[in-house]
């Protein structure tokens, strides 16, 4: 099976939802925390999750197999229905994480997860097009 990769425009605007569940993995990532904070390039993997036993249209964000998040509900049943369509249950896109800083005297700042995916969603390069 081809690997799918989504649409994107470079500028990382699409928030992740859920990071601060995931804290310790994506300080593991992201090679820890630092006094600066960190901007992690990666790769990404959405996937379908089913048996999620809040949201059966729940799409959770992997990084290096390690769940740090899920596209926000609101926007979960439209990813849905594109993986549908042409039967995949995940997809790849580029991501960044950044924060993770702790500059002392309480200055701390949590790692997020921001994906380089427009909306509507799409595939980039004409995958998934039959």
């Amino acid at each position: 099976m081809a690997n799918y990769l989504l649409a994107g425009d470079g500028q990382f605007g699409f928030q992740v939802v859920g990071e601060s569940h995931y804290q310790s993995d994506l300080a593991k990532i992201a090679g820890g925390i630092t006094d600066e904070g960190v901007h992690h390039e990666c790769a990404a993997v959405l996937r379908l999750e089913p048996t999620n036993k809040y949201d059966p249209n729940a799409v959770e964000v992997l990084i290096d197999g390690l769940r740090v998040g899920y596209i926000p509900a609101v926007q979960a049943p439209e990813m849905c229905a594109l993986f549908h369509s042409v039967g995949i249950s995940q997809v790849e896109c580029k991501a960044v994480i950044q924060g993770g800083w702790d500059r002392g005297e309480g200055d701390t700042g949590e790692f997020g997860v921001r994906l380089n995916i427009l909306r509507p969603f799409a595939f980039a390069d004409g995958h998934g097009r039959q």
